[in-house]
């Protein structure tokens, strides 16, 4: 699986999607014209990127992704990449997470984890750069100290692991 570079931003929420995507231009040398966001499942370009994060309702500690497009003006979460495993029948090398044992009425929440663990970006923010690590508030009078998102991010890791079939 690709990785894809990550960086932390904090911003004003009076900042412009568009100063986003100018500041991750720079970082990662693009065009900022050949970019989009990817934010709470919607795609923003071009016109609505001069919307301030406050009015575009983006909350602190959301998550935002920059998309380019490749060289064959493509987006690539768009595209298939497909690596043949060899040139005789063409199978594909599918990378997925393991199973989970159904502990009795179980199967409906087991769906929703593996649904959840399938989110390519979820398993780079849990398994591969472990951002949920710096995330994680230690400091809140209500909260559990990580337990939590420690827990989920440990099943994360279980499932992905190669050895795994099932957990």
């Amino acid at each position: 699986m690709e990785t894809l570079p990550v960086e932390e931003l904090q911003l004003s929420r009076r900042r412009s999607l568009q100063d986003v995507m100018a500041h991750a231009s720079k970082v990662y040398r693009f065009n900022p014209k050949k970019g989009r966001l990817h934010i709470n499942e919607q795609i923003m370009f071009g016109p609505k990127l001069i919307a301030t994060l406050e009015e575009a309702g983006i909350m602190s500690g959301t998550l935002i992704y920059v998309e380019y497009l490749n060289d064959a003006n493509q987006w690539p979460s768009e595209t298939t990449k497909q690596t043949p495993v060899d040139n005789q029948n063409k199978s594909l090398i599918v990378r997925h997470s393991a199973g989970l044992y159904n502990l009795g009425n179980t199967c409906y929440m087991n769906s929703a984890i593996q649904v959840i663990a399938n989110i390519r970006l979820m398993h780079e923010y849990f398994v591969e750069h472990k951002l949920y690590m710096k995330q994680i508030n230690f400091g809140a009078a209500m909260g559990n100290n990580g337990v939590f998102a420690s827990a989920f991010a440990s099943l994360m890791n279980s499932m992905w692991n190669p050895a795994s079939a099932t957990v």
